[in-house]
């Protein structure tokens, strides 16, 4: 799933637009370490919290303004529901 969200994310969002898009799969890993701080037990709505809290510290905060959130918004959530 994460492989799947930072392949659409980078395509939808590149660095030919704003030179700090720059993605790595290092993100990926920072997002994943950063699931060991929660309490992820059986409840799936705290598993989605947790995750879309995460991918978004590393993604949507670098994006420069209102549309370019919305239109994120709109893909992760798309994503982590049909996943979920």
């Amino acid at each position: 799933m994460l492989v799947e969200f930072y392949s659409t994310i980078r395509a939808k969002f590149s660095v030919d637009e704003h030179r700090h898009y720059s993605l790595t799969p290092r993100n990926l890993s920072a997002i994943v370490y950063g699931l060991i701080r929660y309490d992820l037990s059986d409840q799936l709505e705290v598993v989605y919290e947790a995750l879309t809290n995460e991918i978004n510290r590393f993604f949507r905060d670098k994006l420069v303004n209102f549309e370019a959130q919305t239109k994120f918004d709109g893909l992760v959530g798309g994503l982590i529901r049909g996943h979920f």
